[in-house]
């Protein structure tokens, strides 16, 4: 009997190495291969674009990857990004755009370039580095062309934050058919739902401009707030009015400033920016935004997760 007990105990021990070795050569087959596809992705950016990290891995299990120390180095306007991990997730290839896919960044730290002057005046306003999170859930799908984006969220650590929820359809004009629009100009807005979480980063960089105009941040605000009420009163329109309000108390004190566009009928992006060139309250009233503000106190917590 000890020795059948034994030779079963060998047995186990055999399966469990040879199970071990198989799903450690599956996960080395998986990496590799998601490996491989990010060199593609980074091989294809832009000239004024390098991309590099440090590894790859995967669980098999729930069917997730993530690429780690992620870098991407940019010259002219664009900015140096370090990633701590990008994590995927439900990603189905396709061709346009994928079919699904949940991605997020931690610690997304924006080290240098940008448009001038951008990133000293968020260091100054955050009192340090600009270090945030950002999640992106979006399917696509080819047949109908309907674009869901069901989270983008950028969230800094500093507990400001803004999430959108939207849907677009990829209309008759090809990704890449206008002359000068590129991939915008097949681009039709169906709805738009987002909020802007504040606790200071707001008012911070108010002041910032104010003292660099020999101002106070107070009457900085009220002169921006003058200009958009004469240019209100002027259009004359309700929900624009309304709009007004919730600005003037999104001035005041950090809070939540929620904005819905949900139009009749799908509105091509391309199109309506050059309306509201030739006639901005036309093209307010094809969108029929409502703005609105809630307080929320500057000690909550600070992430901003999925809109109502």
């Amino acid at each position: 009997m000890l020795g059948r007990a034994v030779r079963a105990l060998v047995v186990v021990v055999l399966v469990g190495v040879l199970v071990g070795v198989a799903l450690f050569g599956g996960q080395r087959y998986l990496e590799n291969r998601v490996a491989a596809a990010v060199d593609r992705l980074l091989d294809d950016l832009p000239a004024y674009l390098d991309g590099s990290y440090e590894a790859v891995t995967v669980n098999p299990f729930d069917r997730t990857a993530a690429v780690h120390d992620l870098r991407l180095e940019g010259t002219g306007l664009f900015p140096d990004v370090r990633i701590r991990r990008a994590s995927i997730a439900n990603y189905s290839g396709g061709g346009i755009l994928p079919e699904s896919l949940d991605l997020r960044l931690y610690d997304v730290h924006w080290e240098r370039g940008g448009w001038p002057e951008t990133l000293a005046a968020l260091e100054n306003a955050l009192n340090g580095p600009v270090v945030g999170d950002i999640s992106l859930s979006m399917a696509f799908e080819p047949d109908s062309r309907r674009l869901e984006i069901d989270d983008l969220t950028v969230a800094l650590h500093s507990g400001d934050a803004i999430a959108f929820r939207s849907r677009f359809l990829l209309g008759d004009r090809g990704m890449l058919d206008h002359p000068y629009d590129g991939p915008a100009s097949g681009l039709e807005l169906v709805e738009f739902d987002g909020r802007w979480r504040d606790t200071g980063l707001f008012h911070s960089l108010i002041d910032r401009l104010a003292r660099e105009q020999g101002m106070t941040g107070p009457t900085l605000g009220a002169n921006v707030l003058g200009e958009l009420e004469w240019a209100a009163a002027e259009w004359d329109d309700p929900r624009l009015n309304a709009g007004m309000d919730a600005l003037r108390a999104f001035f005041r004190e950090p809070g939540m400033l929620h904005l819905r566009i949900a139009p009749d009928d799908p509105v091509n992006m391309v199109l309506l920016g050059e309306r509201f060139l030739v006639d901005p309250p036309e093209a307010l009233q094809r969108l029929g935004p409502e703005l609105r503000y809630t307080a929320v106190s500057p000690d909550a917590e600070g992430t901003l997760t999925a809109i109502d």
